[in-house]
């Protein structure tokens, strides 16, 4: 398993699981849905065959590590803290401004 291309973010855009027979390309965020990982911000490490996992006091041929951090898509806003503020009687302009620095906010036209 590797990651081969990342946003510009850092977060996985391509992966590649091979096997001894083929190789598929998969979909970042259906794996990290998958694996329940937090957000496509994670790094894959392969341990050396033979790895002991101590949990289950087993053998694995190979062994992949997993590593993270960050949450969701990675626009920068947390839907939690957002809907926070709006509970708070914040407007959408403050919660913009709150996530976001130096942003106007104007009419479209």
């Amino acid at each position: 398993i590797s990651v081969l291309e990342t946003t510009k973010s850092g977060r996985a855009k391509t992966v590649k699981i091979k096997g001894t027979k083929s190789s598929i390309d998969v979909n970042p965020k259906k794996m990290r849905l998958a694996l329940k990982l937090n957000s496509t911000l994670f790094q894959v490490t392969v341990a050396e065959p033979g790895t002991i996992i101590e949990e289950k006091k087993i053998i694995v041929p190979e062994l992949f590590l997993f590593s993270g951090k960050g949450f969701g898509h990675g626009s920068g806003m947390s839907q939690y803290g957002a809907r926070f503020l709006a509970k708070s009687g914040k407007t959408f302009d403050d919660i913009i401004k709150h996530y976001y620095s130096g942003v106007q906010i104007s009419d479209y036209k």
